[in-house]
């Protein structure tokens, strides 16, 4: 197994791990936001940056959380959002 493998290898486990604690702490767990590839770009109220649907344990989990409090949350400093367009890209941008 090379190197790459093996930090795949771990990458899944860890979401494993997190999601049976997460499970157990009632979905409470800190999601790893800053693993997801966020990409920064503009729009008519300025920048903010966007994640695009994917299958990591810490999107589902942020789009939970997105959809059981209205599609908006402000948490660890930014606001994010569900865009309305298709339901499943989130936006975020630092909160004011």
């Amino acid at each position: 197994m090379d190197e790459k493998d093996f930090l795949e290898f771990l990458d899944k486990k860890l979401d494993e791990i997190l999601k049976i604690c997460s499970e157990i702490k009632g979905n409470k767990i800190s999601e790893k936001v800053e693993c997801n590839k966020w990409v920064q770009t503009e729009g008519k109220n300025g920048l903010y940056e966007k994640l695009e649907k994917n299958d990591s344990i810490e999107y589902q989990n942020l789009l939970k959380d997105l959809e059981n409090h209205k599609g908006k949350i402000v948490k660890e400093g930014f606001f994010y959002w569900i865009f309305d367009s298709d339901n499943k890209t989130i936006g975020r941008k630092p909160k004011r």
